[in-house]
């Protein structure tokens, strides 16, 4: 695939660190994770869509402990005859609304919502927020540094969770594939989590077709250089002299395979 992608790359060199919607968004994520005390690197597109992961991450913990404390004011007069039952139901029962806006991945152990918490600090978030009136949670809501954990160890999964405002298109065990739109390209992330771009045109004919964009990514899904190479053809999402220098890498590379380019 490195060929083509090299063909790809030559009408499409944009990356996350030259597009303006990213770089602007960068920014805003730097002022959050400054404001935690949390490294940050976006040096490639990999760490940028990271990064991002994390960044949501971030925003929902924040609004699940504002509901916590907007809840707690207003029912300041009454809340110190209430028991912790009692204060939790409440809680739960305006957290509720919010959470249906919140993206979250769903494992055996419960919903993760905060991908870099383990999944003790999550259940607690979803099912036991009145414990964060505890004196040894309170350094949470502003230092939780030494909690973190790699997003790694969430596995693919976490890719296709809704944390990242992509298209997923597709995705098994050992690999998921979506596509990008700022960037105008289709990624492919494999367990390793080597991520690999496949830049379509700048400026597409036509707007992204959902239908071709998974045909194009189930061609990626099984790593099938044919028929991804077929998908591009017939469609609009690449320009007409990119599909040339395509037909000729096809007839070059693949017509021993009983391939008509």
């Amino acid at each position: 695939m490195k060929k083509l992608i090299a063909i790809l790359r030559k009408a499409n060199s944009l990356t996350c660190k030259s597009t303006k919607e990213d770089q602007l968004f960068a920014k805003t994520m730097k002022t959050k994770f400054e404001e935690y005390r949390l490294p940050f690197q976006v040096g490639d597109d990999f760490a940028y869509f990271r990064s991002r992961i994390f960044y949501r991450g971030i925003l929902t913990k924040e609004r699940f402990e504002k509901r916590f404390e907007d809840t707690r004011n207003q029912l300041i007069e009454m809340w110190e005859t209430m028991t912790y039952q009692e204060r939790n139901l409440l809680l739960q029962l305006d957290l509720d609304p919010m959470k249906s806006e919140q993206p979250f991945l769903d494992t055996p152990n419960g919903k993760i919502w905060i991908p870099f918490f383990d999944d003790l600090l999550n259940s607690l978030y979803d099912h036991q927020i009145a414990i964060f009136e505890l004196p040894q949670y309170f350094k949470l809501y502003r230092q939780f540094a030494d909690k973190v954990l790699p997003l790694e160890e969430r596995g693919l999964a976490l890719w296709s969770a809704g944390f990242v405002d992509w298209i997923d298109l597709c995705a098994d065990d050992q690999r998921c594939v979506f596509y990008y739109k700022p960037t105008h390209s289709l990624y492919t992330l494999d367990a390793t989590f080597q991520l690999t771009a496949y830049p379509l045109s700048k400026k597409p004919i036509v707007e992204e077709s959902y239908v071709r964009l998974i045909g194009m990514g189930s061609a990626l899904l099984v790593n099938d250089e044919i028929k991804f190479i077929r998908e591009l053809l017939d469609s609009k999402l690449v320009d007409t002299k990119t599909k040339v220098r395509i037909g000729r890498y096809l007839k070059k590379e693949h017509t021993d395979a009983g391939v008509k380019a």
